[in-house]
This record gives C-alpha cells, structure tokens and sequence, in this order.
C-alpha cells in the first residue's frame, strides 16, 4: 500500500540529538523519510530537554518582587516572551544561528528548527509559521500539514500518571486543539541497552503504525448516513525498545487511570546539603537564627515510581501499561478534552447549596 503524508510535521520534549536525553531522533527521522516510507518531514523540536512539561506554554514571571526579597530568579524562571530559534544540520549535527540558504552546503530541505520553549510551542510556531522559519521552502499553512508527529519520547509514556506530564502527549494535544491529527510517540526502554539495531526496530514499528493509522483514521460518513463509531483527536504509541517487537502483536489499548499515593516527586534537601548547593548566596544558618530566622528549605528532583509500577501490575488486561510489559505495541485513541461527568448521576440539575 502506497501512504502519502504530505508532510508530516514532528516534535518531541527531549531536545536535540543526544546520548543520554534523546537518542532516537536521527534514527527515527532517517527511516521515517527513507524507502519504503519516504515521507516529507519537516523538524521543529525544543531546543533542550523539556520532559514532564505537558502542554505548556513558558512565559515571563511577573516582574513584581515582595518587599526584602533578595533571592535571584533561578535560572529556569529567566524567560522572555521573546523567542529567537536556532538551527540544526542533522547531516554535520551542528548548530547554526541563521536561516540555511539556498545552495549552502547545509540543504533548505534537510535542516531543523530548535525553539528554546516547550513542545506545544513547537507545535504553534511549526504549523502557523512555518514559512517563517522556512523561507525558501514552499508555503505552507496549519492545513497544508496531514498529520504532527509528536516523539519518539526516551521513554514509555503510559498510564495516567504518566501521559498527563508528558511534553510529547502535551504536543500531541495542542496539535489536535489547531484543529490537525496527531500521533504521540514513545520508546518504552526496559535495559540501557539502547543500540541502534533496537532504535532502527522499534522506528520502523512505529512508522508502520503511524502509517495505518493515518491512512484507516475514522471519519463521520459524508453519505449522510448515521455514524456510530467514536473519531479520535490523537494516538499514543508505545513500541517497547526489544530485540523482536516487529514481530509482537500491536494492541489496541485504554489508558491505565493511576495516582501518585505514597510519595513526592521531589525529596527535600538536609539544611547543610541546601546551604552548600543552592548556587547562591545564602544567610548563613547561625547567623539566621541569631535573627529569630529558619533557613529556607530546598527540594531536589527525584521520582519514585514504585507507585506506578505496582499500579500497572495489580491492573486488569488490555491498559497500556500493562502490555507493552508483554513486548506488545500499544496503541491508545484519545480526544483531547478533559471527559466531563455532567448528566451521570449525581451531577444532573441544579447544585443544591
């Protein structure tokens, strides 16, 4: 069967080609655009790793500062509404400050966009400013685009729990609410064993499901007729990242509704590992309470994903967390709205005070 995409535009939360943070990119684009695929591929990606950021948008703080408030902005609050992209040759995998220009030795064709903001503003800049960021190439709008490819994430995004901080299911979603298909993509890793064979594998799996679903994507009947199917906003996409999984059955799947119950994301930090690690200039912690003064506490970023784990296993089949553990594919049909409950008991009527 003969699928032409048009374009299809791409994205993803773990930054540019690397290592440790994003080691599938280059891998997935070369299949996605070689035979028997040969699709058109244009990249705008984040420009650094922007994981377990949803579907957000980063804006300036407020300018405003609380009366003998000392402490700098960390460097994580220093942001602007000002966006200024950069430019990466996949072929050199180097970074550029301006535009490729036609007959540079760096093709017009070949180049991705890096935007120092979150996936959904990939999304944004990709679809409605796309001649912007690609002025030698055809114009192009929002609808001109079939489908916005969201992934492949370094990393299962299953369950609940999970899906819902995702930067790749975040740029899924805001695709979807400018109107376009979309399909988010993630590598579920077991091991670090992350060779390239596995990589190439588990991109040709994905590519094939991305492929069928685009091609088979429901749609009410134009004749007029009742349509009694549901038509879905997005997909998810689970490939587990094993020696074999081309040959795994592909799953259709329910996303797993899970909590986080027995812990934080976040674990504090003792007073002395805080007064010696915050980066800044800090009051020292006698001379603190010499003024009737506690020191302020510091958090550090460290999940523990014992809860979700144990979710998934005491689950019933068929959730996504629960089958790709199998070596299976999943494959999850969202809408992208948040499922209201109005009109199911009790919330019908009037609410009564």
């Amino acid at each position: 069967m003969h699928i032409l995409i048009l374009a299809a535009f791409w994205i993803q939360d773990d930054g540019p080609p690397d290592p440790h943070s994003s080691p599938y990119i280059l891998d997935f684009v070369k299949v996605l655009t070689s035979p028997p695929f040969n699709h058109s591929v244009t990249c705008v990606i984040p420009s650094t790793q922007r994981s377990w950021i949803g579907k957000a948008h980063l804006l300036p703080p407020s300018s405003h500062s609380f009366k003998g408030q000392q402490t700098k902005p960390a460097v994580n609050e220093q942001i602007t509404d000002h966006l200024k992209p950069s430019y990466y040759d996949p072929n050199t995998e180097t970074v550029h400050d301006t535009i490729p220009v036609p007959g540079h030795s760096r093709g017009t064709d070949q180049y991705w966009v890096l935007v120092p903001g979150t996936p959904a503003t990939c999304v944004q800049l990709g679809l409605f400013h796309h001649q912007t960021l690609f002025p030698h190439s055809p114009p192009c709008s929002a609808q001109d685009f079939d489908l916005v490819v969201s992934g492949p994430n370094h990393g299962r995004n299953t369950t609940a729990a999970f899906a819902l901080s995702s930067g790749t299911l975040g740029g899924a979603l805001e695709a979807s609410v400018c109107g376009v298909r979309s399909i988010a993509l993630s590598f579920a890793f077991f091991t670090r064993d992350e060779g390239q064979e596995l990589i190439r594998e588990a991109s040709e799996v994905g590519t094939r499901v991305i492929n069928r679903l685009h091609t088979d994507w429901p749609q009410p009947s134009q004749s007029g007729e009742p349509f009694t199917g549901y038509v879905p906003d997005l997909y998810s996409i689970n490939v587990p990242l094993m020696s074999g999984v081309s040959g795994m059955p592909i799953r259709w799947t329910w996303m797993l509704d899970n909590k986080w119950r027995s812990g934080s994301l976040y674990k504090s930090l003792p007073v002395t590992q805080n007064h010696e690690t915050a980066g800044t200039k800090t009051e020292d912690p006698d001379e603190a309470s010499v003024h009737g003064r506690s020191t302020a506490p510091s958090f550090k970023w460290a999940p523990s994903f014992a809860d979700i784990w144990k979710t998934v296993e005491a689950s019933p089949e068929g959730n996504d967390g629960l089958v790709i553990r199998t070596g299976c594919t999943s494959v999850t049909p969202l809408r992208a709205n948040f499922e209201g409950l109005w009109g199911k008991e009790p919330f019908t009527g009037d609410l009564k005070l």
